[in-house]
């Protein structure tokens, strides 16, 4: 069996800023990847293994490479699953409705935007969009903390806030996308962007040999230092149950290794290799 200083789980879009920090405080560090996604650079001195992974305890996991499976032990794990955006009923397929994770895809006609979900996704696709399409609509059903109807100019971006105003439905003609609302209005737009939320990707990970449970979107909680209720395992990106949205995550990465470095190592709880 081979033994690993700290292992990282999946390919979350932080996975790569976390291995290239990590690197200068542990010698051996696995990543394990289940997706072909490309890597611009790869932190120099890591190994990387590739297939569909699981923990068989809290220490020990296994890998199914295109060679066969291989068992392994990391002292420490942070999983970076990363989670899938979630498609409600009423949502058509059609190109001028993309999720958060396509929404390279807009028209580039589109000249305004609905994005439908203000939660952490809606909060970046907002940050991404601002200032690339004049008109912006955004919704949620949710109480955000904001008049029911608000105004706001930023960076050339004229920007519609609307809290407790769920979409219900949607339909779509060759120019517009209308979109009904639970106020029993209706709002035509060019396009839109579905920000409602996501489920991480937890189900095939084998959490519960670990200790960890997860909730009904399968995240994982964590403390605010990233660490699980499990020691020595912590979650990194979408995958985190509760994530604190002003923290960015070039500091969710400082956390993580900060907690990791305070840990005394007799008190790491022992790793049982064979």
């Amino acid at each position: 069996m081979q033994y690993y200083e700290l292992a990282v789980l999946g390919c979350d879009l932080l996975a790569p800023l976390f291995l290239e920090r990590a690197r200068r405080q542990y010698a051996r560090i696995l990543w394990v990847r289940d997706s072909e996604t490309p890597v611009d650079t790869l932190p120099w001195g890591i190994e990387v293994m590739m297939g569909p992974y699981h923990f068989e305890s809290e220490r020990h996991l296994a890998c199914a490479t295109a060679t066969g499976t291989v068992h392994f032990a990391a002292e420490r794990t942070v999983l970076a699953c990363g989670a899938s955006p979630l498609r409600p009923g009423w949502m058509l397929e059609h190109p001028r409705l993309v999720l958060a994770d396509h929404w390279e895809r807009l028209p580039e006609s589109a000249e305004s935007v609905a994005i439908i979900g203000m939660g952490h996704m809606g909060v970046q696709t907002l940050r991404r969009l601002q200032g690339k399409i004049p008109r912006l609509y955004c919704l949620d059903a949710r109480d955000i903390h904001c008049p029911p109807q608000a105004w706001k100019v930023t960076g050339g971006t004229s920007c519609w806030l609307s809290a407790n105003n769920a979409v219900i439905g949607i339909r779509a003609d060759e120019q517009f996308l209308s979109l009904y609302l639970e106020n029993g209005q209706t709002r035509q737009v060019d396009a839109a962007v579905v920000c409602c939320g996501s489920r991480g990707n937890t189900e095939t990970r084998r959490l519960k040999a670990t200790g960890l449970s997860t909730d009904d979107r399968g995240k994982v909680w964590c403390n605010d230092d990233y660490e699980t209720w499990t020691p020595g395992i912590y979650a990194l990106g979408d995958v985190v149950g509760y994530p604190q949205l002003e923290i960015s995550g070039s500091e969710q990465v400082d956390r993580i290794i900060t907690a990791m470095q305070a840990v005394v190592p007799n008190e790491q709880r022992p790793l049982l290799v064979g």
